[in-house]
C-alpha cells in the first residue's frame, strides 16, 4: 500500500522577504553559472547552491513539522510517516500571474514552497526521520522531483514527481 499526497499545502518560509529573495537571486546567478560553465569548479559550484537551498529549507515550515518534530514534543508532527523528494528547485509561490516575478502586489507575500508532493509506503525500510533526504524509502524511489518555472498562468508553479515503486 503506497499513499501520495499533493497539493497546496500552504506551508511558508518563515524568513523575512529581503532574505528570501536575496537567497533566491543568488541561486539563479549560480545555476546560470553553472549552466553557462563560467567556473573550474563545478563542484564547489553545485555545493554552494545545495548550502543556499538547505539555508532556505531550514525555515521551510513542513520540513520543521516534517522531520523535527521527533527531536521537539512542542511542534506538532504533521504527515506523520511521509516524505517527500529532495528539493532542489526554487519557491514555487507566490509569483505574479503571467509573469515570472514573485508577488509586486501590496501585499508582497514571501515566496515559499506551498506546493507539495509528499509519499508513504506501508513497507517503508526508510529512516524515520527522513534523513535519507527523501529520495528513498525502501520500496518508493524519487526519480524526478521539481517545478515547472515556465507554466506561469498561476501565481503558482505546479510541482511534478516521477517515482520508482518496488514490489
Amino acid at each position: 500500500q503506497q499513499v501520495f499526497f499533493a497539493g497546496d499545502l500552504n506551508y511558508r518560509i518563515e524568513l523575512p522577504r529581503e532574505r528570501t529573495e536575496h537567497t533566491i537571486r543568488q541561486i539563479e546567478r549560480l545555476k546560470q553559472q553553472q549552466t553557462n560553465q563560467v567556473t573550474t569548479h563545478p563542484e564547489e559550484l553545485e555545493e554552494q547552491i545545495v548550502n543556499l537551498f538547505q539555508e532556505l529549507l531550514k525555515f521551510d515550515q513542513l520540513h520543521r513539522v516534517m522531520y523535527a518534530a521527533g527531536s521537539n514534543k512542542d511542534v506538532s508532527n504533521a504527515f506523520p510517516g511521509f516524505r517527500e523528494g529532495k528539493i532542489n528547485f526554487l519557491p514555487t509561490f507566490k509569483f505574479d500571474k503571467r509573469s515570472k516575478e514573485y508577488d509586486t502586489s501590496h501585499k508582497q507575500r514571501i515566496p515559499s514552497w506551498t506546493d507539495r508532493i509528499l509519499y508513504k509506503s506501508r513497507y517503508d525500510r526508510g529512516s524515520s526521520d527522513g534523513s535519507d533526504n527523501g529520495c528513498s524509502s525502501g520500496i518508493i524511489s524519487v526519480l524526478d522531483y521539481r517545478s515547472i518555472p515556465d507554466a506561469v498562468h498561476s501565481d503558482h508553479r505546479p510541482v511534478i514527481g516521477t517515482y520508482r515503486i518496488d514490489f
